[in-house]
Formats: structure tokens, C-alpha cells, sequence
């Protein structure tokens, strides 16, 4: 079912934390188990800027920064970026300002874009 590719496409990522709360469960995105469910602790979205009005989402690859929450993004503390893993096992640092198009395409697994990771053009 995946039709772009497992290397074009996804499987999982880490999440934009709030710095202030990493260890005292206060971060929206970061205050209930893995084992919730479909949460905001576990699931982020990569959304196509033509659909951040209608949705009120947003598309970003956040540097976890002091003072700011985001539970809908992917982020991280790294200073290069956030890291990826594609549905077919390989690991990519994937920059902050990654074009948000390029972004969408690569969290959707059957949209017909098979685009090329940021790293790799």
C-alpha cells in the first residue's frame, strides 16, 4: 500500500518537545504513554500548505526550543535536524527548513510524489 516507495515515504519520526518540560510530563505532546493510542504523544503531522487554513496545522520540522510547544510537529534537539525513519528501514537527518511540500510528500505513502530525500539530491 505503500506506492511511493519505502524509501521515498516515512514510517516514523520524532516529535517537537517543549526543552522546559523533557522530564516532568507537562509538554502536551509528552504527558500520557505510548500505549494511549492515537494521541497527541504519539502521532505528528506533515500537512500541505495549501490545507494549513482549512486544517489549522502546520507543516514544520521544529528545533525543540525553550518556551514553545508544538504537539502537532516533528522536531527535535539536534542542530541539524530531525530524524526519520523510511518504511524501508533506513535513517535520514532530514533539515529544519525542508521545503513543506517536499515534507508532505514524503509523510504520504501513496500521493504519487516520489521525491528524493533532501540528502540524497
Amino acid at each position: 500500500m505503500i506506492t511511493d516507495g519505502l524509501s521515498h515515504t516515512y514510517l516514523c519520526g520524532e516529535k517537537a518537545l517543549n526543552p522546559d518540560n523533557y522530564i516532568n510530563g507537562q509538554d502536551t505532546g509528552d504527558d500520557q504513554t505510548a500505549y494511549l493510542g492515537f494521541d497527541c504523544d504519539v502521532v505528528r503531522y506533515a500537512v500541505p500548505p495549501a490545507q494549513f487554513g482549512a486544517s489549522g496545522l502546520t507543516t514544520s520540522l521544529l528545533h525543540d526550543t525553550p518556551g514553545v510547544a508544538s504537539y502537532l510537529d516533528f522536531g527535535s534537539a539536534h542542530p541539524g535536524g530531525v530524524q526519520m525513519a523510511m518504511c524501508d528501514g533506513s535513517v535520514h537527518i532530514i533539515p529544519y527548513d525542508i521545503d513543506a511540500n517536499l515534507h508532505s510528500y514524503l509523510a504520504a505513502r501513496s500521493d504519487g510524489q516520489m521525491v528524493l530525500l533532501p540528502d540524497s539530491q
